[in-house]
């Protein structure tokens, strides 16, 4: 079982596409789509740790929903800030 911090930091990367490649947005939803990325982050939303199932969901419903236009940073979507 892979740790939170792992998710995190995946969920982060996939997070960072979206804001990195704004002008693409439905490329990258297809290739998220197309690679299971989807599947594996709606298989999160069940997972035992109540804060990954919150951030999957967070990100399920701003870029995979009819209203993909909330405005939600980054941050507050993962409950933390990464720095690399």
């Amino acid at each position: 079982m892979q740790s939170f911090l792992e998710i995190s930091i995946g969920l982060f990367g996939i997070l960072q596409c979206f804001h990195d490649f704004e002008d693409d947005f439905e490329s990258i939803c297809g290739i998220l789509k197309e690679c299971g990325g989807l599947n594996a982050i709606k298989t999160l939303e069940e997972h035992k740790n109540g804060e990954i199932n919150k951030m999957s969901g967070d990100t399920i419903a701003k870029f995979f929903t009819l209203d993909k236009q909330k405005d939600v940073p980054v941050s507050l979507l993962l409950g933390t800030d990464f720095y690399f």
